[in-house]
């Protein structure tokens, strides 16, 4: 058993693919099948949108966070934790992976604090409970756990939380080697739309400085630049369906590096 962890933030939009979920359960049975411990991080903004559309409720997206009302919270409660986290567990077993869904609200994984009062039910995650989280990887049959990116107050409130955000404070705190983002994006743009192979934590800073990264893809080159300061060495962004070309070694998406190799 290799015994290195990796995180992976699988993206929301990526999750209404039937297709892809089977292609990317297919990519993550062989680092599972290689001993590499596993923690998916799962987001959900789509069904979200459609969950809070069926029910009449506006909502608003500043700097790429959504607006949370505690009468947003529930539903997205029910669908981060309801129903996408059990169906990508139902996946991962269908390709003989063992794993377990979880909110990280359940034991303090994710203990948060208001991120900023005009963002209302949306928390800043401010410790990750290691100690749990490590007891699933610990176990004799290796086993996977995946996290709905929900956070609790030492209030007992539940917070929505950035995914990418808390993808990358797991991968931080449990000093992961790895934290791969799997979007509907061939990884990151440069001004010409093409996408970047290879770029360096001071790359990132200039491409927020110069408006290029905007929108949803501004908190995830945020969260990778958090990651690369706090030690994670290696973050990658591509496209779901590329995942398998990753483990066998092919260079997809966009490799985020601390500095110049």
């Amino acid at each position: 058993m290799k015994n290195k962890l990796i995180v992976i933030k699988l993206g929301g939009s990526c999750l209404q693919d039937e297709g892809i979920l089977d292609t990317v359960t297919e990519g993550l049975s062989k680092y599972y099948d290689e001993g590499y411990q596993l923690i998916i991080v799962h987001g959900g903004g789509p069904l979200i949108n459609e969950e809070l559309k069926n029910k009449n409720i506006s909502w608003e997206f500043v700097d790429g966070q959504r607006i949370t009302s505690p009468v947003m919270m529930k539903s997205i409660e029910m669908v981060l934790k309801g129903f996408i986290n059990g169906k990508i567990v139902r996946a991962l077993n269908q390709k003989n992976i063992s794993s377990i869904g979880l909110s990280g609200g359940e034991n303090q994984i994710l203990l948060c604090e208001p991120l900023d009062p005009r963002f209302e039910r949306v928390g800043h995650i401010v410790s990750v409970n290691n100690n749990f989280l490590n007891y699933i990887l610990s176990h004799q049959v290796l086993t996977v756990p995946v996290i709905a990116p929900l956070g609790v107050g030492r209030d007992g409130q539940t917070y929505n939380i950035n995914a990418d955000f808390a993808a990358a404070q797991i991968a931080i705190s449990l000093k992961a080697s790895q934290l791969i983002y799997l979007t509907d994006q061939d990884g990151i743009w440069d001004s010409s739309q093409n996408i970047i192979e290879q770029v360096t934590r001071s790359g990132l800073s200039d491409l927020i400085k110069n408006k290029i990264v905007v929108g949803g893809m501004l908190p995830k080159v945020q969260t990778i630049m958090k990651a690369l300061d706090h030690g994670v060495s290696d973050v990658h962004v591509l496209h779901a369906k590329e995942l398998l070309k990753l483990f066998s070694g092919y260079s997809v998406g966009t490799k985020c590096l601390r500095g110049e190799p």
